[in-house]
């Protein structure tokens, strides 16, 4: 699921060896944003890895090429024809994601009443603004994968997803002074950089590779439903440093993994998971990266 958010830019500042430009900070993400704007204002986020639908860039004259813009003569946007959000430097300054005024949603008759802060959407009115992006040959690939008996998830469900969570940047202000307030740390371990995964699109690569390109792909795995071989897709992109303690488990056709105790594998002949640190001698696992 892709959200635009309803939030305030906060920490606006001034943005080195630019002196058109200015930085802010939205939802705990820098982004860069002109000067017309100021301390506190409100407007839409969108987060990286996201795509702008076709209705609002026209509308708001987004994209790079004028003629696919409402007003042909007006100062071009920022966007290509696939209107991807994506993080990228300017200067030496990174934008993780974009952020615009509140007034570029208006052409949808949205009533400034719903527009609070923390109201996240991805259409108004019954009009689309945006989606999560899905690069054009993952999507071709998965729709070729529909004909063969290899099954193309929809999500993963190598762990079950946390629905109700919600971003915590976009909820700092809910948090009051003197509050008890719980965390716990999110465990899921890591594979090392080097690993091999086999990929829908890209055959057998590095998850290192995956990861530092983000590449938007689906990666084998195995349903513990079903008990069948499926491709699901990435749904998030991290290195995680001091993760935990390396161990290496050498399966019986010879693969070496390197991977941290604290990581998951799935136990088939127990129909349970069991993490790395407490398996024992001779189990049968199944692994997928």
């Amino acid at each position: 699921m892709y959200n635009a958010i309803i939030t305030r830019v906060r920490n606006v500042r001034a943005f080195p060896d630019a002196d058109r430009l200015l930085l802010a900070t939205c939802v705990g993400n820098q982004v860069v944003i002109g000067l017309n704007h100021v301390e506190d204002e409100l407007g839409i986020y969108f987060p990286s890895d996201g795509q702008l639908s076709a209705e609002f860039c026209k509308e708001n004259n987004l994209y790079r090429d004028s003629e696919l813009n409402k007003d042909k003569d007006a100062k071009p946007g920022m966007f290509d024809a696939n209107r991807r959000v994506r993080a990228q430097t300017f200067r030496k300054q990174k934008s993780d994601g974009f952020w615009v005024p509140i007034a570029l949603v208006k052409f949808t008759g949205v009533k400034d009443k719903e527009l609070v802060e923390g109201f996240e959407f991805d259409t108004l009115n019954g009009v689309p603004i945006c989606n999560k992006y899905i690069n054009p040959a993952t999507l071709k690939a998965a729709q070729q994968n529909q004909q063969k008996k290899t099954k193309t998830a929809k999500t993963s469900i190598m762990f079950k997803e946390h629905i109700e969570t919600k971003h915590i940047g976009a909820n700092m202000d809910k948090i009051e002074d003197n509050d008890l307030v719980i965390y716990t740390e999110k465990m899921h371990g890591c594979v090392h950089y080097d690993s091999i995964v086999s990929t829908l699109e890209h055959g057998d690569v590095k998850i290192g590779w995956l990861v530092d390109n983000r590449i938007n792909a689906h990666i084998k795995a195995m349903d513990t439903l079903t008990n069948e071989i499926i491709f699901t897709p990435i749904d998030a992109f991290y290195i995680l440093k001091n993760d935990g303690e390396w161990y290496e488990i050498e399966l019986d056709n010879g693969v070496t993994l390197k991977i941290t105790g604290n990581n998951p594998v799935w136990l088939p002949e127990l129909g349970v998971y069991r993490r790395v640190d407490e398996l024992v001698s001779d189990e049968l696992i199944v692994f997928e990266g």
